[in-house]
């Protein structure tokens, strides 16, 4: 990592933007960052369509 001047030797830098920091933990819903499951996929296509289908209708 980069020493900034005024810092003592072994001083890490902090990051400063968004992509350099590590990503901890946090974990998002499905397993941070893989792809949802085949079924989630379908499930959501056929919500979509349905929802929409049943707009149409009642226009």
């Amino acid at each position: 990592m980069k020493q900034r001047e005024g810092d003592g030797p072994g001083q890490p830098v902090p990051p400063s933007y968004a992509g350099d920091r590590p990503r901890g933990g946090g974990k998002l819903l499905l397993g941070g960052g893989r792809a949802p499951p085949r079924w989630l996929r379908v499930a959501t296509v056929c919500a979509y369509f349905l929802c929409v289908s049943l707009a149409a209708l009642l226009l």
